[in-house]
């Protein structure tokens, strides 16, 4: 298998939560939105939404979880 055939079968997997993703998108943009943030987001996905033509920036938040300790958290912003 090439590389290719590989990102294909990927692409295949993921399409439910690329039409997920999507719709959220239309939801916030008729809310007079210009962005949206989403905890998770798999590099295929990434690619393929800058492929499409939106700005994607990774945002570091800090979220606590314990007494007086905080967890990094990963989330990003999706501009259209």
């Amino acid at each position: 298998m090439t590389a290719n055939e590989l990102n294909s079968i990927a692409e295949k997997a993921l399409e439910e939560k690329y039409n997920l993703i999507i719709a959220s998108l239309k939801k916030c943009a008729s809310e007079g939105k210009s962005s949206c943030i989403l905890e998770e987001l798999p590099d295929i996905l990434i690619n393929k939404l800058i492929a499409k033509g939106y700005r994607i920036t990774p945002i570091v938040r800090y979220k606590s979880y314990f007494i007086f300790q905080k967890k990094k958290v990963k989330v990003y912003k999706i501009q259209f």
